[in-house]
């Protein structure tokens, strides 16, 4: 059976101005939706940026040696046809290309001193094309020149790569900022496209999320909206969406897709203040509503009676508002994420107290929703399988949904590695294998072949980590040792 290839497209990208200081920070959605990006075969995005060292005053700008937390989250090609790539000349150009370059990307819609080319992935043996064009210049500057939305040279383009088997999606810089709808001549342009074999017609410049149409059972997406920008026209600001290739180009090809809404992700990331007599433990960021519309913080402190209390809080015009309190129970960790699957974020708390059916205190986990200005319990009081010790929310790499992922303690010395999936009502095991080896931490993370988790293990004075690897599904195996 032939795997369908999977590509990831996402709308503008700033890493400079307002979200430099931000950019590597673990609630920006480039760290939230790293499983999907770094598991899907290509990721693309629209940098709209031009280098800082060539530029004055507020024009988006990258710094030099930012651009490699794109390459590091999962990217593997950026559009450049739009109207900032030339805002700092032919040299600015030239610079962008070779920075992308010296990273290992692809740029497409941009070229200095030669005919514009369009850039081709290999993927396992398939072929995947970027045409990439911008209704908006300014178009050249000195011998750099960005490819202009033109449907009759752009159908002749994509017919040509189509009959060579290459699969073609089309980006286009289009529209009007501000403006979420697709008028009457882009709409008969994205056809013209699909008629002509592309796969998928991605759209982006008016920083607010556009319709989408299925056309002839191919996607048109006239704004992807923001990914990551220091200014956000409207609460739903971007569009991450997730395409599924397959067949042979251009007659047979079969596309499928499914779409996440983004989120203000950028102007909130300023951390609520902790409460007057209160210390700070942690806070972490969270989305609890159905549309993804609200961010807010959960912040974790202890009272001036050393009591653990944990605030859900969201930014308000004038300050912060506390949206949820409470749990004033011996809090040992917390993490967030949709264990669910329901699209929004759940409070895991890792707590040492007794429960209804056992009056002994253990390290247990509960589940909690943010509902109605509330928290309210999911599940209460498991202890898992076995006694635990360390535990993570570890993505399912097709979703942002989590799994949790646990080192146990069982009999006659052994250590289980057991992951659990939510079943409507508490966790169910869905895969585990026992360990040896003494386990001494747990980390995990995402890359472009998925979900990985690194089991750490001292021996002596030898310091190991096994590779658990997510294989398909709810089925994980033993990749390897890595290096200490």
């Amino acid at each position: 059976m032939v795997i369908p290839l999977s590509l990831v497209l996402v709308g503008d990208i700033l890493t400079g101005r307002g979200v430099a200081p931000v950019l590597r920070a673990p609630q920006s959605s480039l760290w939230r939706y790293q499983c999907l990006i770094a598991g899907a075969d290509l990721a693309w995005g629209n940098l709209e940026e031009a280098p800082l060292s060539s530029l004055t005053g507020r024009k988006p700008f990258y710094n030099a040696g930012d651009l490699d937390v794109l390459r590091s989250v999962g990217f593997d090609g950026l559009n450049l046809a739009n109207n900032h790539s030339l805002d700092a000349g032919s040299a600015g150009a030239r610079q962008t290309l070779q920075a992308l370059a010296n990273l290992g990307l692809k740029g497409a819609g941009l070229s200095v001193g030669e005919s514009p080319s369009v850039p081709i992935w290999n993927v396992g043996g398939r072929r995947v094309a970027l045409v990439a064009a911008t209704q908006w210049g300014p178009f050249s500057n000195g011998n750099a020149q960005l490819t202009r939305l033109n449907s009759q040279t752009m159908c002749a383009t994509i017919r040509e790569l189509s009959a060579q088997g290459i699969f073609v999606v089309v980006s286009v810089h289009w529209g009007t900022e501000g403006v979420s709808s697709i008028s009457a001549q882009q709409r008969e342009m994205a056809h013209e496209f699909i008629d002509a074999g592309a796969v998928a017609v991605w759209g982006h410049h008016p920083h607010i999320v556009g319709p989408i149409e299925n056309y002839k059972g191919k996607p048109i997406f006239a704004s992807t909206g923001n990914f990551l920008w220091d200014t956000m026209p409207t609460p739903q600001s971007g569009l991450l969406a997730r395409l599924q290739i397959e067949g042979t180009p251009p007659q047979s090809a079969k596309v499928s897709w499914k779409t996440w809404k983004l989120d203000p992700q950028v102007r909130i990331l300023k951390e609520p203040p902790t409460p007057s007599g209160e210390s700070r433990v942690g806070a972490f960021v969270g989305r609890f509503d159905s549309d993804n519309s609200r961010l807010s913080w959960m912040l974790w402190t202890r009272n001036g009676r050393g009591t653990p209390v944990l605030r859900a809080m969201e930014a308000v015009q004038d300050g912060w508002r506390v949206r949820a309190t409470g749990l004033p129970r011996e809090v040992r960790g917390i993490q967030i994420g949709d264990l669910t699957g329901d699209g929004r974020d759940e409070v895991v708390v890792e707590l040492f107290q007794r429960s209804k059916l056992d009056a002994q205190n253990k390290v247990r986990l509960h589940v909690y929703d943010v509902e109605a200005d509330r928290f309210k319990p999911l599940w209460r009081g498991s202890m898992l399988s076995r006694p635990f010790f360390e535990w993570r929310l570890v993505g399912r790499g097709d979703d942002i949904a989590r799994d949790v992922a646990a080192l146990e303690r069982g009999q006659n010395g052994l250590q289980w590695l057991t992951v659990y999936r939510w079943n409507g009502f508490g966790l169910r095991v869905v895969w585990q294998k026992p360990f040896k080896t003494k386990l001494s931490g747990l980390q995990s993370g995402c890359d472009r072949y998925g979900t990985f988790l690194r089991l750490l293990s001292v021996t002596g004075n030898i310091h190991k980590a096994l590779r658990i690897r997510r294989s398909s599904g709810e089925n994980w195996r033993v990749e390897g040792v890595d290096s200490p």
